[in-house]
């Protein structure tokens, strides 16, 4: 038996969507790029790149854009996961948190290979992935909530709280400066 969901009926079967899987496939391939880029040392600056550095050090000057590409496909595919759901917010939140518990997880994991035990940055700043998982469920309460936009207000404020406090005391989160 199928219960209410107060805050987004499902949604019909919908058509492919082209245009976000080609979105999608252009922030990937710049991504694999920008990484690439970090681990191909040295290169040269983007006026004297040749035809095959170009791509790499061309991606390094746009990176901030492609975060920002990551982070606006992972909250359009939030609201298409939740509008498409025919589970209820609370059962849908719960499935988002496991996947974002096991994807921090993994940055847990990633951070000891690399850089092995350093408490308490292993949990509090484990590196970007981390930061993706806690940002991804962060919007996902935002989401299910009764009042979406006091929650951004909080999530914001909050985060501006420990930015500024991260700033004035001069301290570096491993993640956060990735």
């Amino acid at each position: 038996m199928r219960k209410p969901n107060a805050v987004a009926q499902p949604a019909p079967a919908t058509a492919p969507l082209p245009g976000l899987n080609v979105y999608r496939a252009l922030a990937v391939i710049l991504m694999i790029l920008a990484h690439a880029a970090r681990v191909q040392q040295p290169l040269p600056p983007l006026s004297a790149a040749g035809i095959f550095d170009w791509p790499f050090a061309a991606s390094l000057v746009i990176e901030p854009i492609i975060s920002a590409l990551f982070l606006f496909i992972a909250g359009f595919s939030l609201v298409l996961s939740l509008g498409a759901s025919r589970e209820t917010p609370a059962e849908w939140l719960r499935r988002l948190g496991s996947r974002m518990a096991t994807l921090y997880g993994i940055s847990v994991l990633f951070f000891l290979a690399d850089r092995g035990v350093q408490w308490p940055d292993l949990l509090v700043s484990s590196g970007v992935l981390g930061i993706i998982a806690a940002g991804v469920f962060s919007c996902g309460v935002m989401l299910v909530s009764p009042r979406p936009p006091q929650v951004l207000v909080a999530l914001t404020l909050a985060a501006l709280g420990i930015t500024f406090v991260l700033d004035s005391n001069r301290w570096s989160l491993t993640g956060l400066n990735a």
